[in-house]
């Protein structure tokens, strides 16, 4: 097993594999480091910014639970979709959507007088809390210069936060192009798989400049060339629209088709949606009981519950 300065001393290339295991050796560690999420937590993001879909979902696990990180459930609900639209495997993107499902937003305390209470017991503990740590802090030999550089590593993961919020243009600025012209010079010779990964950077301004008329371009090649996951992307696009691409419920309807009759569970749901709703085409209950049918053959559990109420 190679060791953790093995690592480092390769990093210079930005290899998404490469910056995935030091995430993975901070976050458990192992390979001769000790523990340390706060430095997980901003490899999983070098390593997501690198295109492993793997790192995506980690970030969406540490910012789901607060691991290394202020919890956020929509920034894990962000990285989760980013995820989704990497994986190749049908079952990677299900246990991703299985996660989204699974975030619960935190509760709401109805009154004044419980958040009156909740926020003088805050100011208690912190104020005892703060007493106890500078009292440490002067204390433990050598725990200043840990804490300092405790604190840079959170000003660097705020850097990279904000690079995630820039825009397409400053995107292209920062982010580096090589996966991009490889991907162009792939789908360029024929691959379909370079046909729908050119789709994904161009929708996430990845290495390019976003443009949604050009990930559409894109997928559109790969879906003719059978990439399922591509038809499902166009669907999608036609179906919620935007300023490039016009909102069109019967092209995503023949997309959703498309996926569906490949085998696609999530398309065959979506495609009972429609017949049921009367979406992009004429409404039709029979049809829509069968392709909620075979979406609930194909695992999944909110087609078992649409199913059950057309069939009322």
């Amino acid at each position: 097993m190679e060791s953790i300065d093995g690592i480092r001393n390769r990093l210079s290339i930005g290899n998404a594999g490469e910056l995935l295991a030091l995430a993975d050796a901070y976050r458990s560690g192992s390979k001769g480091v000790s523990t340390d999420k706060v430095m997980a937590f901003a490899y999983y993001l070098k390593a997501a910014d690198s295109g492993s879909g793997k790192a995506m979902e980690s970030v969406g696990d540490m910012y789901c639970v607060g691991e290394g990180c202020l919890r956020c459930a929509g920034a894990a609900r962000e990285w989760y979709l980013k995820a989704a639209g990497r994986f190749a495997s049908e079952a990677d993107r299900r246990r991703v959507r299985e996660k989204m499902g699974g975030i619960r937003e935190p509760r709401e305390v109805g009154g004044f007088a419980p958040l009156l209470s909740g926020v003088l017991r805050i100011v208690v503990l912190v104020s005892l809390f703060s007493a106890i740590a500078i009292g440490v802090v002067y204390a433990v030999p050598g725990l200043r210069e840990r804490l300092y550089a405790w604190y840079q590593n959170i000003s660097k993961i705020n850097n990279a936060n904000e690079l995630n919020k820039q825009s397409a243009d400053e995107k292209s600025y920062v982010i580096n192009s090589v996966e991009f012209d490889s991907s162009f010079k792939a789908a360029e010779a024929g691959s379909a798989n370079a046909m729908y990964d050119l789709g994904i950077m161009y929708a996430e301004g990845t290495g390019v400049a976003q443009s949604y008329s050009k990930a559409a371009e894109w997928w559109l090649k790969a879906a003719e060339a059978g990439v399922v996951d591509a038809m499902c992307n166009l669907a999608l696009l036609y179906e919620t629209g935007n300023l490039e691409i016009k909102k069109d419920l019967s092209a995503a309807f023949q997309w959703y088709s498309k996926a569906a009759e490949a085998g696609d569970a999530d398309a065959m749901y979506n495609l009972g949606y429609y017949y049921e709703r009367g979406l992009g085409t004429n409404e039709n209950k029979l049809l829509a009981e069968m392709w909620y049918g075979k979406a609930a053959a194909a695992g999944s559990k909110q087609a078992e519950r649409k199913l059950n109420a057309v069939r009322k």
